[in-house]
């Protein structure tokens, strides 16, 4: 996650030619497994131990499955990691088209279909079936179901995210984690702060401190109380100690906010 919110830190910066470009490809090596222990980059290919140095170019013969991802994974370019650059470069794709404005993401459903993603692949890079199937050496009815699936995976991402940021939906996800805080983790945090946390969702603003504990509809006293309390477990976010309210999401809260959004966030903290 921390590499992808990197490289979609980029997007305003390239250009068409920029986004397909071999430089390109190999930041994106460079910045997955740039993040790993040097332990974690040792290969072995022929019975050699290697190093897989983050970015840099293939300079030795490998054995290559036929599974193109846009031809990238078929190409090959690195000693390891191709499947997972080619599927980290199809979000940057999207997300430099203005498809996707950082709310979706097709990794997540290439996640969750591994078996069907890997049978397309597979299956797109068959040969021609006959005089009926392309014109091509390599199956036209193939690549379209390849197509079809990717599509259709990016269809299922908008509707999951569009479910996940309505109004009204959230309003009922929020309600049990504060519930959850109040009854079981006990910190402070209680019920009545819905009203304001929904408000900071819902306008993305943020809220002047006396403005929230209006809201709250609670005693200055208990109000304030309840505002650290949302500080110290992250459901509220300030620039300083008497600044501006903001919304915030801690890793604690996501099971509820965002249900089955990444399987890091379904475990209790």
């Amino acid at each position: 996650m921390t590499t992808e919110a990197h490289l979609e830190a980029q997007w305003p910066k390239w250009t068409g030619e920029q986004i397909w470009s071999a430089p390109t490809v190999q930041r994106i090596h460079q910045e997955l497994f740039s993040r790993l222990p040097e332990e974690d980059r040792t290969l072995t290919l022929a019975n050699e131990p290697l190093n897989l140095i983050p970015g840099a170019w293939r300079i030795r013969k490998v054995s290559v499955s036929r599974q193109p991802r846009q031809r990238l994974a078929w190409i090959h370019p690195f000693l390891d990691g191709n499947g997972r650059v080619a599927r980290f470069h199809s979000p940057l794709v999207l997300g430099h088209m203005g498809l996707t404005n950082g709310l979706w993401s097709p990794l997540r459903g290439f996640a969750r279909t591994q078996d069907t993603y890997y049978q397309r692949l597979s299956a797109a890079d068959e040969p021609r079936a006959g005089d009926l199937d392309g014109r091509g050496n390599l199956t036209e009815d193939g690549l379209i179901r390849w197509i079809d699936y990717v599509l259709g995976l990016c269809s299922d991402q908008v509707d999951f995210m569009a479910g996940l940021l309505s109004l009204d939906a959230m309003k009922d996800r929020m309600a049990p984690c504060l519930t959850y805080e109040q009854e079981v983790i006990r910190q402070g945090v209680r019920t009545e702060a819905l009203r304001p946390l929904h408000y900071l969702f819902a306008s993305q603003a943020t809220l002047e401190r006396a403005d929230f504990n209006a809201m709250l509809g609670l005693g200055d006293r208990l109000a304030s109380a309840q505002i650290t309390a949302l500080l110290k477990r992250g459901l509220l976010e300030t620039g300083s100690p008497y600044g501006k309210l903001c919304l915030g999401v801690p890793q604690h809260a996501l099971r509820f906010y965002f249900p089955n959004l990444w399987p890091e966030a379904e475990s209790p903290s």
